[in-house]
């Protein structure tokens, strides 16, 4: 178990120094495309993801999504906010994703170490092809950068498959 957290603990310790030092920004601001609108957030979700699915569910059913609300998604979350967006039902997503969510449950990283091209073809599928237009300013992709330990959002897509690549690179 030492060997497994040691090199966490390091960085964790690392980033708080550069942190406290002001080498590292702590978070990006807001960008101006979401200033002074309702902004909804889907964290990363793991082994969580039907519950994501779950909760964007609810949201469709439950409440009415101002046209002018912006999301920010991270990794798994972006599936989601992608449903809120594009107005497809994750129920169906989930039912869609079934087999490929039982196959990421039995490997121990997922999609750490995995092959993300499941991910992109389900992708190339589920997404209509102006969802590049339809997502620019109302969805920012979260994305690591590194060596940074910091966060950047993608908010602009100039296609399809510039959107895909940065949900595949935020998950």
């Amino acid at each position: 178990a030492l060997i497994l957290w040691t090199p966490v603990v390091f960085s964790v310790l690392v980033r708080a120094v550069l942190l406290r030092a002001g080498i590292l920004n702590r978070r990006p601001g807001v960008p101006t495309f979401a200033k002074n609108r309702p902004r909804f957030f889907f964290d990363g979700t793991g082994h969580l993801f039907p519950y994501s699915l779950g909760c964007a569910a609810a949201l469709m059913e439950q409440f009415r999504i101002e046209k002018d609300a912006c999301f920010f998604a991270l990794s798994g979350g972006n599936i989601s906010a992608l449903c809120l967006i594009t107005g497809k039902n994750p129920v169906d997503v989930l039912k869609e994703q079934e087999k490929a969510l039982a196959l990421h449950a039995e490997q121990p990283f997922g999609g750490l170490f995995g092959d993300m091209s499941p991910l992109r073809d389900y992708l190339d599928k589920m997404l209509p092809e102006d969802i590049h237009v339809v997502a620019t300013g109302k969805l920012a992709v979260v994305v690591a950068s590194w060596p940074q330990c910091g966060f950047q959002y993608i908010d602009t897509f100039h296609s399809r498959i510039n959107l895909i690549d940065a949900v595949v690179a935020s998950c």
